[in-house]
């Protein structure tokens, strides 16, 4: 009598290797065939075995060094944004603070300069801060229009006067209009810096805005004001740390 038989069988094996410079992928396809034949007296097997095996390299994706933004990039973007809390400790003592539209008696002051008092300093403050009006005269001071920052609720800034209180307002205004979104009435002076706030913004995300300062002699009896450290916070009182300007340059300055 006589039978015979087969099996077969095969595999395929994927390698990928990777190294700085370049990325190696080895196939390795292996085939196998038995055929095994009896007779009354004779038993034959017989096997084959093939083997291919194929390598691939490719160069790896490079890892860059370089910066994110270059220097161009980077001065786009600083002119895209407001930094906050806005203070005036780079801008030039005696003269209107950059960034800002000044009418009559505005100028960036510190201690010991003609008209700017002498208030008392906490050490975050700086040494630089800024007086509208003055004796006998008027004032007004016009930040860059800024989009107002989601989930911003407030502003607030600090102020300190010396004598007799003139009309002061700290008002944020929308651009399109002028219309007052809030504003902060000053009825008093104080002998070192104090904060106050202007509320009620968190229904105007998004909306161009500018800060205005105003301080509208009545009389003419002698006083000086002074701001400085303003603030755009959230609900939680927390600093919102930056603003988008608009792409239109429609601005005060």
């Amino acid at each position: 009598s006589s039978s015979s038989s087969s099996s077969s069988s095969s595999s395929l094996t994927s390698t990928t290797s990777h190294t700085g410079t370049s990325i190696t992928t080895t196939t390795t396809s292996t085939t196998s065939a038995t055929t095994i034949s009896m007779t009354n007296s004779t038993t034959t097997t017989t096997s084959h075995t093939a083997s291919v095996t194929s390598t691939a390299t490719r160069p790896a994706l490079a890892t860059s060094t370089s910066p994110l933004f270059n220097a161009s990039e980077l001065r786009t973007f600083s002119r895209r944004i407001l930094r906050f809390p806005l203070s005036f400790e780079d801008d030039t003592a005696g003269a209107c603070p950059a960034h800002w539209a000044c009418v009559g008696h505005v100028q960036t002051c510190t201690l010991g300069l003609r008209e700017c008092g002498a208030p008392t300093l906490d050490s975050h403050l700086g040494a630089r801060y800024l007086s509208v009006g003055g004796n006998d005269s008027m004032g007004i001071a016009t930040s860059m229009s800024f989009r107002l920052a989601m989930g911003a609720h407030s502003v607030t800034f600090k102020h300190f006067g010396s004598g007799k209180a003139p009309r002061v307002i700290f008002a944020v205004r929308r651009q399109h209009d002028g219309h007052e979104l809030c504003a902060t009435t000053l009825k008093s002076t104080a002998e070192h810096f104090k904060e106050a706030s202007c509320e009620g913004l968190a229904t105007h995300a998004r909306e161009i805005v500018y800060i205005q300062l105003q301080v509208l002699r009545r009389d003419s009896s002698p006083g000086k004001i002074f701001f400085d450290d303003i603030r755009m916070k959230d609900g939680a009182a927390r600093t919102i740390l930056f603003a988008e300007r608009p792409m239109a340059t429609d601005e005060h300055v």
